[in-house]
């Protein structure tokens, strides 16, 4: 249920989002072989102490044991910890409301942001490759916001790309006329380490004038700026990671509409 207090700022419940359920399943899962492994350090120390016990006495059982028990105990200790740890990163929640968000995340108290307090989101997919094939496919989302730092959400979070596009289709609608405004204006529009104004975009706190660059596309997950050189058909290419870009679809908006030969 939310309070009163919560539905006069943000509104009501539209939507939520919690952990991924397939984590939960990992959670439980993964720390099985550190079990394993620790019950078989343990009946491995046990067995020596009653070999030596039996034989040579408790001196001789404690000596040919001890390592294996502590072995056993200390994989055991470390299992029980990560599978602990596990289970507390999974506590995340993530509620939509008709005006803001609410987000909760491990060791932190719940916070409830409108959507006019939230100033960016920069979302990416990464593919991990081994030998050119894909064994992992990743999903990252930050939100930046006029008076907290940023947050990050990852695939913890069930249906992040969904939410991501939700999150975008609430914040891109208030943020682009100011932008455009601003653009127009003469203003300098930032984006995250990309900035751009009438006469030139900065990229690496470089500026690079409109009529040297080529092209501006998104290729492999990076923005990429290829700029003309003083050699015949050659371009110079400057690469940055699109998830460090907020509102990535807005710049290219505004370069679209306010932009000519660049494509």
């Amino acid at each position: 249920m939310i309070s009163s207090e919560t539905s006069k700022i943000i509104g009501q419940a539209v939507a939520g989002y919690g952990p991924r359920k397939r984590q939960l399943r990992e959670a439980w899962l993964w720390p099985i072989p550190g079990f394993i492994l620790a019950v078989i350090l343990i009946i491995t120390g046990l067995d020596w102490f009653y070999y030596g016990y039996t034989k040579y006495g408790p001196v001789a059982a404690s000596l040919w044991s001890q390592d294996w028990l502590a072995a056993g105990i200390i994989v055991c200790a470390i299992t029980l910890c990560l599978t602990v740890w596990q289970f507390y990163r999974s506590r995340v929640k993530i509620s939509l409301y008709q005006y803001g968000i609410g987000i909760k995340l491990p060791g932190r108290s719940l916070r409830n942001y409108r959507w006019e307090e939230i100033s960016g989101i920069a979302s990416a997919t990464i593919q991990e490759k081994l030998w050119g094939h894909i064994i992992r496919t990743r999903h990252r989302c930050t939100l930046y916001f006029s008076q907290d730092s940023p947050i990050i959400l990852d695939d913890r979070v069930h249906k992040i790309s969904e939410l991501a596009t939700r999150l975008k289709a609430n914040i891109y609608p208030r943020l682009l006329p100011r932008l455009r405004l601003q653009y127009i204006s003469g203003g300098q529009l930032s984006f995250g380490p990309i900035g751009i104004q009438l006469n030139y975009l900065v990229m690496k706190e470089k500026q690079i004038p409109w009529e040297q660059i080529e092209r501006i596309t998104v290729n492999s997950g990076h923005f990429c700026v290829e700029k003309r050189t003083q050699v015949s058909d050659h371009t110079l290419t400057h690469r940055i990671s699109i998830d460090k870009i907020p509102n990535l679809e807005l710049l290219f908006q505004i370069l679209q509409r306010g932009l000519n030969g660049i494509s």
